[in-house]
Formats: C-alpha cells, sequence, structure tokens
C-alpha cells in the first residue's frame, strides 16, 4: 500500500510531531523524605520572559525530580523532558530558593526583557514569583545565584 519511502516519512513526521507537542509527565513517584507533605505537587519554573515578543522560555522542575525545557508563546504552552536530578538536589534547591524568599520576599522589576521563577505548591496554595531585568540589583543577587544552581542541574541530552 506504502512504499518505503512514505512509511519513512510519515514515521519521521510522526515523531516530529510528539516532539513538538510532549506534555508534561503526569505520574508521580515518591517525594523526596526532605520535603513536608505541603510540596506534593509543587512545580518550580525558571528561565526568561520577552515581553516584546510574548514569549516565555525556561525550565520545570516537578517534584518527581523530573526537569522539563519548554516555551510559552502567548496562552500555548509546549513542553519536553530534558533531565531528571535526585531527591537530594530537589531538597537543596528548595532549601536555597526558600532562604531567599524569607530574606527579601518580593522582586518585580521592569523591563522588556526579564529573567524569573517560579514556586507553586498547590497542596497550600502557596505562590511565590521572583522577576527581574538584566541591571543585577541587589534585590535580585540571590535569586540570581538561585538561577544558576537551577541551570547546572539541567542536562539536556543529544
Amino acid at each position: 500500500m506504502f512504499s518505503n519511502k512514505t512509511t519513512i516519512i510519515i514515521v519521521i513526521f510522526s515523531i516530529i510531531c510528539f516532539s513538538c507537542t510532549h506534555k508534561k509527565h503526569t505520574s508521580k513517584s515518591k517525594m523526596p523524605e526532605c520535603l513536608p507533605s505541603d510540596y506534593y505537587g509543587f512545580v518550580m519554573e525558571w528561565g526568561y520572559i520577552n515581553n516584546k515578543n510574548n514569549i516565555t522560555t525556561g525550565y520545570s522542575l516537578e517534584d518527581n525530580g523530573y526537569i522539563l525545557m519548554f516555551i510559552q508563546d502567548g496562552n500555548e504552552k509546549k513542553y519536553d523532558t530534558v533531565s531528571k536530578i535526585s531527591s537530594d538536589r530537589i531538597c537543596n534547591i528548595l532549601k536555597l530558593y526558600i532562604d531567599e524568599v524569607l530574606k527579601i520576599s518580593v522582586v518585580n522589576e521592569p523591563g522588556d526583557e526579564l529573567t524569573f521563577i517560579k514556586l507553586n505548591k498547590p497542596a497550600n496554595n502557596f505562590r511565590s514569583t521572583a522577576i527581574w531585568n538584566k541591571f543585577n540589583t541587589r534585590a535580585s543577587e540571590g535569586y540570581r545565584r538561585v538561577f544558576d544552581t537551577l541551570m547546572s542541574n539541567v542536562t539536556v541530552h543529544q
């Protein structure tokens, strides 16, 4: 019915379509023991916002340790898995972030090109967002260190 060439094209097209629309993991593995139960289902996101083009690119860390890369263009958000980190790393990252939130709870700097970190804990309806611009203000100093730590955990497999 189909020639080998047509079959190969269909398979390649299907793989490309799947990778472009890959969604978030839905299976939950065991929560890290160091985290209290109110962290169940947490998601931490970090990345870059381009307000001129209405595009956000970044990464998302789920409570199961998966790090997903995402791009959001307007209301459409697409994910792809890039790596997985250990429970110890998850706990260290969250401690570093919460310690910074306790020092400076709000960073919301204006600009066309921004960097951000968000933490969402749906179990207790907690949301925290730090957004800063390129000018390296004193208020964003600790959040920039957290951001660098988060980026050091991203491993893209090629």
